[in-house]
Parts: C-alpha cells; structure tokens; sequence
C-alpha cells in the first residue's frame, strides 16, 4: 500500500514537468468519478483524478477515491473492524486523433494499473454436510473481511466537450472547459483476502445460497479468503472533467 502511494506521489509532479517541457502545454484536466460514487460491485467511493497531455495524442491519468459509505449488500452487523476503503490507478493514453488546445475531444485507448483496498463485517449462514435436516439446523457466522484487488485494464473510452447555446448569436459553440469521458474496458486482478474471526470451514461446512446470482451473493463469494487468486476485471464508466 504504501510503496503505490509513493509511486503516485512521484507520478503527479512528474507529470506537470513533463507536461511544461511537452511540446504542447495544455491545462490540466480535473475530473470526477460519477460511477464510482454508486459502485455497489466493489464499494462507493469520492473519486478524483488529474490528467496532464504529454502531446497531442498522449497524456496519463491519475485517480484515487476514498469509501463513501457500507452498501446493504454486506450483511454484517458485527464492529470486529471499521468500514473503509480506497482506490487508486493510472493509466497511459493514447488519443487516436490529434487535439488541439481549444477542443481536447477524441477516442482514446489506454493501459491502466490499479489497486484497491476495503474491509468490512460480514455474515453468512452455513450448516454441517453430514447433516440430514440442514434447514432447519442452520448456523450464523459473523466475521471480518480485509480486501486488496491489484492488477491491469485495457480501456477504450471516448472524452468530448460539452455543448453551450449562447442566446444572442443563437449558435452552439464548444465549451473549452468541461468534459465528459466515457470509457469501458477490461483486464485481470490479483486477489488477496483474509478473514478474521471466522468459524465457517469449507472442509466441513456447506453454505445456505440462494438459487439465484444476486449482488449480495456475489459480494459474499468475493470476501471469501477460498475464492483468492486471479480474476477477470471488467470496467465501465464516466466522469465529468473541468479544464483549470
């Protein structure tokens, strides 16, 4: 954790320099997450970034948000720890069309590296597999999760300006401030969870699930330390941007 902050640290002033020796010098471009602030797949969290064009074609990306808020998804009604979590990533971009200062809209392509942390309390209902009358003999289990996601996206996204109507030449003219970005992608992730206080086993217990995928279903299977290792990641998103 702490080595990726200094990494970021490192990267925003280096990102200014290279920008002020670039042969283009743009403003940067602040933006925020609105899809991270309703994330009920990972956790909710405030998210801004920073973006700072290397040229007309090139520029790289910075983000990082902190937990909002617990989502009713989680069933823990436990305190064995606080809820909280943050996200972190970066990314290289690489616009195919050449923009100019006026207009930075333009389809992109970009590599992107994150890493994200949560914990939170968490509850599960389990019973014995010899057990010939499960249902009715079905056991609580209240217990701590700690959770680290750190891997890779390939991301395709589209950033255009925003649309302004000025009334007295009744003309639509581009905003040179405001943005909108729209992106999708995918990748993979490395997983790490550990549990704490936990008395369900898997060598001797089943889980009660319910028939159908739900998010709370899914959300239970990821904050299980059985269910570590690689995954796919998929994104999709949007953010709002003002130019300084």
């Amino acid at each position: 954790m702490k080595i990726i902050l200094y990494i970021l640290l490192l990267i925003l002033p280096g990102q200014i320099v290279i920008c002020q020796n670039s042969e283009v010098n743009y403003r940067p471009v602040i933006k925020l997450n609105i899809k991270s602030l309703a994330d009920v797949l990972t956790f909710p969290t405030l998210q801004l970034g920073i973006e700072e064009s290397l040229s007309k074609q090139f520029s790289i990306y910075t983000e990082g948000g902190y937990q909002l808020y617990q989502t009713e998804f989680h069933g823990g009604d436990t305190s064995f720890i606080t809820n909280k979590g943050y996200k972190l990533s970066a990314e290289i971009r690489y616009y195919f069309l050449k923009r100019m200062k006026a207009n930075l809209a333009a389809p992109y392509f970009a590599f992107n590296f994150f890493h994200r942390y949560n914990q939170y309390n968490e509850t599960l209902d389990y019973y014995f597999k010899d057990d010939l009358r499960s249902y009715e003999n079905l056991l609580t289990d209240n217990f701590s999760v700690k959770k680290s996601v750190t891997g890779f996206n390939f991301i395709f996204g589209y950033q255009f300006n925003f649309r302004s109507k000025k009334p007295e030449y009744e003309i639509v003219k581009k905003s040179p401030r405001t943005f909108m970005d729209i992106y999708v992608g995918v990748g993979s992730g490395n997983r790490i969870t550990k549990n704490e206080h936990r008395d369900f086993d898997s060598t001797f217990h089943e889980r009660n699930t319910p028939n159908d995928i739900t998010v709370r279903g899914s959300l239970l299977e990821s904050g299980l330390r059985e269910n570590n290792g690689t995954m796919t990641n998929v994104v999709l998103g949007l953010r709002l941007g003002y130019r300084l």
